[in-house]
């Protein structure tokens, strides 16, 4: 699979990033400045807030929410309606411009 497969009820802010391989559910929303590494599922309901970046194949279940300036390491799995809300540091535009530059 070389391409990502975004339902058509999803909401992808502009100037967020989904990679290929990765499949994203209805009524997931990805905010401004997120990142979806390639890999593997973002379920049905998913909030990713703004500047944060889900890593190599990470499954986000039903419901869930990741928080602003979040990173969530590679092979995690996000339990349903469960919140992550850890601040990496502070000057997160800085992290994510570097870790795009990096991914392509």
């Amino acid at each position: 699979m070389d391409e990502q497969q975004i339902a058509i009820k999803a909401y992808i802010s502009p100037s967020a990033s989904v990679y290929p391989e990765t499949i994203v559910e209805a009524e997931v929303i990805v905010n401004t400045n997120s990142i979806i590494e390639r890999g593997y599922s973002i379920s049905a309901g998913v909030i990713v807030d703004y500047d944060t970046f889900i890593g190599y194949r990470c499954h986000i279940d039903c419901g869930a929410i990741v928080k602003a300036n979040c990173l969530v390491k590679a092979f995690t799995k996000l339990k349903a309606a469960r919140s992550l809300h850890v601040i990496i540091y502070r000057h997160h535009s800085i992290f994510l411009k570097r870790m795009v530059s990096h991914l392509r």
